[in-house]
């Protein structure tokens, strides 16, 4: 709307400039009336025409004052930078594996952002340089008619060409545009991805001495790159100067034609100037209007990968489906008749976890290579009681670690389709926060402290600098770590790289006691240290589930159960079990309850 007013604006200012040249400023001959077009008199005519051009500047200016309030570029990106974070966030198994990392972090650090300015933004844009061509266009058929010029029929020929030969060049050469377009954003790919690739496999490139390799690699496609990009610049460059071409080839048979009206009394020389210059306006506003659509074709790719990203398929749906199930299950069991207990130990803590003929959809590899699902069923039931701690184990491969991962909220469960397989329930107590502890060490690119403090809200007391640094050294981490634990360090280390094995372990551990979930399930907690290390683990771990979290103000008997779930790799951690499962079997699980702890490791795994 405000770019067609503004089109209304420069159509006047083109018709007050007819009035000046041709009205005001033309001196009447001895013995001719004046002018009846003018305002009082000749000067009051020009301020009549001043006022002419300030109303719509004073308009002009309040409308683009006035866009930067009506939120529309920030509110479209916020909501597709939205959107795209949500899709990531929740995607399946099966879309997260096939996911090119590269083009997922460009789709969200750039594409939305493109998509606003170079999609939508240049779509009003074109819409309002349309609109300003079909009004100069209307202009020149009208003013020639509407001053009496016995020429009109020759000028309003030569003006309707002049738009159809923009047109049709700009139709020709588009294609050839696209093209070189095409092969630079595919050249740009190749290169962002080539990038990635280094950056996240350096270790590897190391090991194999394959630094230089990659190096040269990388020089081919920036050489690429270089090519692609100088054929982008040379058709833009033609296409820019066939524009002008044209133009000048328009406004030089309008100035030997018009001329020659003038010179004959056939034209008035307000009508002849204001023309000569709708007509350089008219060449300026196709180049514009091309070079806005080609904006609008470069921001193509970027909306096809949003489009393909936040359409992968998700798991929002059984997300939302699990979690109504779980509250509704809760509420079903706390409402049972009977008793309450008396104290904090309510009904809610006595509410166990239960997986009854339960699967999770996995990804696997053909034998051709080929990703495909395939779903580990869990035939037989398991309860776990809140407030103990429950060792898993089994042999490599048999799905201890896929089962943990889906009570820690790393899988979806599935329910199997066979009918044998009775009722399924996968029960997780919708009033307990749950913390899944992989076997890999992540760390965030951060200061220390806000690594230790990533599961704790802003403010809690669970993430006091004191409880910190004691949880630490409860681990028996080096001072010079806990030294550097400080809220105020402005230390960003990448520190994967900057710690050891055994030290980043032991501080994923203690985020996990940090964060102090009612439920931690945790792989292998015992692997990547020594005996003596791994014995102190164990043991905070029990403590965690007697003392109902470590570090923690206030009497016991006042805080909600812990309870923990880990996969043993030492026989201690079946020792220091509450409860010690098996899970057993490759095509068909089943889980089955170890009554007698002083059974081996070696002969349960």
């Amino acid at each position: 709307a405000v770019g067609q007013l503004k089109n209304m604006f420069a159509m006047m200012k083109l018709f007050a400039n007819i009035y000046l040249v041709d009205h005001v400023l033309a001196t009447p001959k001895r013995g001719e009336e004046p002018d009846k077009w003018l305002v009082v008199n000749q000067h009051w005519s020009l301020v009549f025409y001043i006022m002419l051009g300030v109303i719509p500047l004073v308009f002009a200016h309040l409308a683009d004052f006035a866009k930067f309030s009506w939120k529309v570029g920030g509110t479209a990106r916020m909501g597709l930078s939205k959107g795209l974070v949500n899709a990531f966030l929740h995607l399946d198994d099966s879309s997260r594996a096939e996911v090119d990392e590269g083009l997922l972090n460009e789709a969200m650090t750039h594409d939305a952002e493109t998509l606003i300015k170079m999609g939508y933004a240049n779509f009003l844009a074109v819409f309002a340089l349309i609109g300003q061509i079909v009004l100069f266009v209307l202009f020149q058929v009208a003013a020639p008619l509407a001053a009496g010029s016995s020429r009109a029929g020759s000028m309003i020929l030569q003006m309707a060409l002049f738009p159809l030969m923009m047109g049709g060049a700009l139709v020709l050469r588009l294609g050839r545009t696209r093209t070189v377009l095409q092969e630079r954003r595919d050249a740009d790919r190749i290169l962002s991805r080539h990038v990635h690739d280094i950056v996240n496999n350096l270790a590897l490139l190391k090991d194999y001495n394959l630094r230089y390799s990659a190096m040269d690699r990388h020089e081919d496609l920036l050489r690429d790159v270089n090519a692609k990009d100088r054929a982008v610049g040379e058709v833009l460059e033609n296409n820019k100067y066939l524009m002008k071409w044209l133009t000048f080839l328009t406004v030089a048979a309008y100035v030997l034609n018009g001329g020659i009206s003038v010179i004959n009394g056939d034209m008035r020389l307000g009508l002849y100037l204001t023309m000569s210059k709708v007509f350089v306006g008219l060449g300026a506003k196709w180049t514009a209007l091309y070079q806005k659509v080609l904006q609008t074709f470069n921001s193509a790719p970027a909306l096809e990968r949003l489009v393909h990203f936040i359409n992968l398929p998700s798991e929002s749906r059984r997300c939302m489906q699990l979690s109504r199930d779980t509250r509704r299950l809760t509420l079903d069991f706390v409402n049972q008749p009977g008793d309450h207990e008396p104290g904090h130990d309510s009904r809610f803590n006595t509410i166990p976890i239960k997986v009854v003929n339960v699967g999770v959809t996995l990804r696997a590899l053909t034998r051709q290579g080929v990703s495909k699902a395939e779903t580990r069923l869990f035939f037989d039931d398991i309860i776990i009681q809140q407030g103990t701690l429950v060792s898993l184990v089994g042999q490599r491969g048999h799905g201890k670690s896929t089962l943990l991962k889906m009570l820690g909220g790393a899988h979806l469960p599935d329910c199997p389709d066979s009918e044998d397989t009775g009722n399924c329930m996968f029960f997780l107590p919708s009033h307990l926060r749950f913390l899944h502890v992989a076997t890999e060490s992540m760390f965030l690119r951060g200061s220390l402290y806000q690594n230790l403090t990533y599961g704790t809200f802003p403010g809690h007391p669970d993430g006091r600098v004191h409880r910190v640094k004691e949880v630490c050294r409860r681990l028996s981490l080096s001072d010079k770590l806990i030294a550097a634990i400080d809220p105020d360090s402005k230390d960003e280390l990448s520190w994967s790289s900057a710690l050891s094995s055994s030290e980043k372990h032991l501080l994923c551990m203690a985020r996990a006691l940090i964060a102090n979930p009612d439920v931690l399930c945790i792989h292998k907690p015992t692997l990547h240290v020594n005996a003596a290390t791994a014995e102190l683990i164990v043991d905070i771990l029990r403590e965690f589930v007697d003392h109902r979290g470590i570090e923690q103000k206030g009497q016991i008997q006042h805080r909600r159960p812990r309870t923990c779930i880990l996969t043993s790799t030492r026989a201690l951690s079946m020792d220091a079990a509450d409860a010690v499962f098996k899970v057993d079997g490759v095509d068909k699980q089943k889980i089955t309850k170890v009554v007698d702890k002083h059974v081996s490791l070696e002969e349960l795994c």
